[in-house]
């Protein structure tokens, strides 16, 4: 038997009232008298009708803050945005993970477009700019 959250809410719907008519200035000029008088009670039920636990969900976590840190060391030592992407695949399978969950989990195992915006966040600041005047008056020599 599935669980389902219930919570009932109770608003004034004054408030309502102000948001539609901020909303529909233009096209509603029409007072609502009864938003103010009849309150009501709403029942949100949290029922769901797409699986919320799956793999496909899990593609849209934020990295994790261990995981960007792990990329920055990979270009520190000198990887490239796609070998330290592959790098990563390959230490979670040396690593025996056998989670398929976590091979789709976006905090552990980014996509390749998160690991080149990591690179580029990386080099930006690591490097400086690539073109500009910033280019010459930041100048690092590694």
């Amino acid at each position: 038997m599935k669980f389902v959250r219930r919570r009932q809410i109770v608003l004034p719907l004054s408030n309502l009232k102000s948001r539609f008519q901020q909303k529909n200035d233009q096209r509603a000029s029409v007072n609502f008298p009864y938003f103010v008088s009849h309150p009501a009670i709403f029942q949100v039920s949290y029922n769901h009708n797409h699986p919320i636990e799956s793999a496909h969900s899990l593609s849209f976590r934020p990295i994790h803050q261990e995981t960007k840190e792990f990329f920055f060391k990979l270009f520190e030592v000198g990887h490239s945005a796609s070998s330290a992407f592959h790098w990563s695949e390959t230490k979670m399978l040396l690593d025996n993970v056998d989670d398929q969950l976590a091979f789709a989990d976006r905090a552990l195992n980014p996509t390749k477009s998160d690991v080149s915006r990591l690179y580029n966040e990386w080099r930006k600041n690591e490097l400086g700019p690539d073109n500009g005047k910033e280019l010459l008056t930041n100048w690092k020599w590694k």
